[in-house]
């Protein structure tokens, strides 16, 4: 039955002169490439998360994840806003990078 359904509807002059014209082809996505890091602390991924309060009143957790290393740093805060953002993100350990990096020197490497 679908063959002659198929016929029917390609010898048909009304049905070709009235039908929809096909679907665009899909295209191919091209997703975003995030630029890889060369060295420890050039890139730095961010997230915020919104916890219950704690007996501090601090509701909410940013974390800074070092994208070469993936090591992460986690802060609690009391407002999660752009000025309380920008104080913690400079005030990330210099002493943490500097003992990160050294552990990473001093490891062996195994193949």
């Amino acid at each position: 039955m679908f063959n002659d359904i198929v016929e029917f509807v390609v010898s048909c002059e009304s049905c070709q002169v009235t039908k929809s014209p096909a679907p665009p082809t899909l295209l191919q996505v091209q997703y975003l490439q995030r630029p890889q890091p060369t060295r420890p602390w050039q890139i730095i991924s961010t997230d915020v998360l919104h916890l219950p309060a704690s007996n501090t009143a601090k509701k909410y957790i940013v974390i800074f994840v070092d994208l070469f290393t993936r090591y992460p740093e986690a802060f609690a805060m009391l407002h999660a806003n752009g000025t309380t953002l920008g104080n913690i993100s400079l005030n990330i350990s210099y002493v943490d990078m500097v003992a990160l990096l050294k552990s990473y020197a001093t490891t062996p490497v195994t193949m």
